[in-house]
């Protein structure tokens, strides 16, 4: 028979054991409440990409496309002296069941010639503002790139070498629309442009993502983009593909 010191004891324990479960619920509770919120998942990731990839939304794409109509006029002769910098202005809009864009750019560039005065590369650059807005996504951006365009008088495709920056705000359509602003830089050397098509057929690129969302918990993120030709790219950010027609 257990005497009374051995049931107060008992009870004393138990309600022990009671406070100590407790704690360390609350404990995981609190661990897990001060966990940040993820600020932009993976399918966000691939959606700002797209969006700076793709003709509808003056995406590099549609940049390239610029470049090269304008790599055109050189490839037999100069249209002016060699060394001397033009610039064209351009606005366009577009708007169709899956996506709307409106943009403002202004492209720059200059022949780079040999000693018989033959064109050999043109450097070009540009800057454009606007908004576009996609099943997945909006965003208000701007964007700014520096091209050369070699490979003007041989061959059937261009080579473009260089890097295209888009940065602004954006807010997602999907999962847990976040809200965020971002800064993406495309590099590559070596897409290869249809000098008929004017679309991209050919070539690789890396690009890095950084960026915060309105909870002030910031990103960065890296991947690969390879252009397979027939208007398809492959996006790969943590090891997953994503596969995005460009035209």
């Amino acid at each position: 028979m257990k005497s009374l010191f051995q049931i107060s004891l008992l009870k004393h324990n138990r309600a022990l054991m009671t406070l100590i479960a407790v704690a360390l619920l609350m404990g995981a509770c609190k661990k897990e409440n001060n966990t940040p919120e993820e600020t932009v998942n993976e399918e966000e990731i691939a959606a700002i990409v797209e969006g700076a990839l793709i003709e509808d939304t003056e995406g590099l794409a549609q940049e390239a496309s610029d470049a090269v109509y304008i790599a055109d006029q050189y490839t037999v002769k100069t249209l002016g002296p060699c060394g001397q910098t033009y610039d064209s202005t351009i606005v366009r809009s577009y708007n169709s069941a899956a996506i709307s864009a409106s943009y403002n750019a202004t492209l720059s560039w200059m022949v780079n010639c040999n000693n018989l005065m033959i064109p050999q590369s043109v450097d070009f650059t540009s800057t454009a503002q606007g908004q576009w807005e996609t099943p997945r996504m909006s965003s208000d951006d701007n964007a700014n790139s520096s091209w050369n365009i070699g490979n003007l008088t041989t061959g059937s495709t261009y080579t473009l070498d260089g890097s295209y920056t888009r940065n602004g705000s954006q807010t997602s359509k999907v999962r847990d629309q976040n809200v965020f602003t971002s800064t993406l830089v495309i590099t590559s050397d070596a897409l290869n442009v249809d000098k008929t098509s004017r679309h991209i057929v050919s070539g690789t690129a890396s690009f890095t993502l950084t960026g915060s969302g309105t909870g002030g918990n910031s990103f960065s993120h890296q991947g690969s983009l390879e252009f397979l030709g027939n208007g398809e790219v492959v996006i790969t950010v943590n090891g997953h593909t994503h596969t995005v027609d460009l035209y």
